[in-house]
């Protein structure tokens, strides 16, 4: 974690400021310590990374750290494969999504569930060194793999473990707002309290861009659907748009993977 612009950071429960206390730091970074919330909450700093992990949800919790404990170092070895099978070429397809966040070098950027840092390191290609790169992530495996992404790129960024539902910043901190592949998807977290989160912590005029695996509604009892299906059972995905937050404006759905997959 950069020890410059810490600050940003806040209690994921009461949004309170949060006093930091380092035990090894190393330049900028701060290797290990904790943050303390006013209400006397403490949130570890192991390795360099917080972990502002709330339990509230540990069924969804356990299923995606476990999802990808093993997994995390061969994922990416696979994870293309995704998008060829419906003859997409991977970075075409994100980037055309990245593009509907309309980036600017200095803007400020939070990525929720970002994985191994797919799409991390094409958000970063955007952005100056006076633009912000935040990730978040529940799984700390697939987030050391990211690490070692987006470090190279010698960005401003900062990486923390935490819930998509239980965001640790204040209202109005980003300019935009990603995830693909998290949000969107009720195998992982709470979507009614993610994106609401997700609203909470953009700017006014900011932009929120998600998507993942979900069929499309037509498509859902077809033999094509139904044999994805079978193969992946996230495939079989709903989007409840009931669950989106009344300051939701000008929203826009696509269906991108042949119809597999969306981005909202």
């Amino acid at each position: 974690m950069k020890y410059l612009g810490n600050e940003i950071f806040k209690c994921p429960c009461c949004k309170g400021t949060l006093s930091l206390t380092i035990v090894e730091r190393l330049n900028d970074d701060v290797i290990s310590g904790e943050f303390i919330c006013p209400k006397g909450t403490k949130f570890a700093i192991t390795d360099g990374i917080p972990d502002f992990t709330l339990y509230s949800e540990n069924d969804k919790n356990k299923y995606a750290i476990n999802l990808f404990k093993d997994k995390a170092k061969e994922y990416d070895k696979y994870q293309h494969l995704s998008f060829e099978t419906f003859y997409q070429n991977e970075e075409d397809v994100r980037n055309m999504m990245i593009d509907k966040l309309g980036i600017k070098p200095d803007s400020k950027v939070l990525e929720v569930n970002t994985g191994t840092g797919r799409d991390s390191v094409l958000i970063a290609n955007r952005l100056s060194k006076d633009g912000v790169l935040h990730v978040q992530d529940i799984s700390r495996d697939m987030l050391e793999v990211c690490r070692e992404k987006i470090e190279s790129t010698g960005l401003n960024t900062q990486i923390h473990q935490g819930n998509a539902s239980k965001l640790p910043y204040d209202n109005n901190t980003f300019d935009g707002v990603y995830s693909f592949g998290g949000v969107g998807m009720n195998t992982y977290s709470n979507n009614k309290e993610a994106i609401a989160e997700m609203v909470r912590v953009t700017k006014k005029g900011g932009k929120i861009v998600f998507g993942g695996l979900s069929l499309a509604p037509w498509l859902k009892n077809t033999h094509f659907g139904k044999v994805l299906i079978n193969h992946n059972s996230h495939y079989a995905n709903e989007i409840t748009f009931i669950d989106f937050p009344i300051e939701a404006r000008q929203l826009n759905v696509s269906w991108i993977l042949s119809g597999a997959g969306f981005v909202i």
